[in-house]
């Protein structure tokens, strides 16, 4: 009887002092985080504007960035109200997407767009 309750002991202790080794503590700052592969594509459009090419990248609800893709130049624009489709501005150059279509309006000329990708 002694012999069995000896076994029991040990073998208790063993699986207190495994699981209290297992336990996470949340304090416990980790040197290599983990890794999250299930990151989200952003959200783009491609625009053909009189062969200069723009891509919209829709930053939240009601921002984007504008990006000439010739020179690289990036603009953040506001939405803006429009009677349909999605308006864009930053009060300097203006974007107004329709389904597969868009105008641009740069230095006050409107260019006509069409949707690449």
């Amino acid at each position: 009887m002694i012999k069995l309750a000896k076994k029991l002991l040990v073998i208790f202790g063993s699986v207190s002092l495994m699981s209290c080794a297992s336990s996470n503590n949340s304090n416990e700052v980790r040197k290599y985080p983990p890794i999250n592969d299930n990151m989200q594509k952003v959200p783009s459009q491609t625009f053909n504007c009189n062969g200069k090419k723009f891509v919209v990248v829709y930053v939240t609800s009601d921002k984007i960035q504008l990006i000439d893709e010739s020179s690289n130049s990036r603009f953040q624009l506001d939405h803006v109200v429009s009677a349909s489709g999605s308006k864009y501005s930053d009060g300097k150059i203006e974007i107004h997407i329709k389904g597969r279509e868009a105008v641009l309006n740069q230095d006050g000329n409107d260019v006509s767009c069409y949707l690449v990708r």
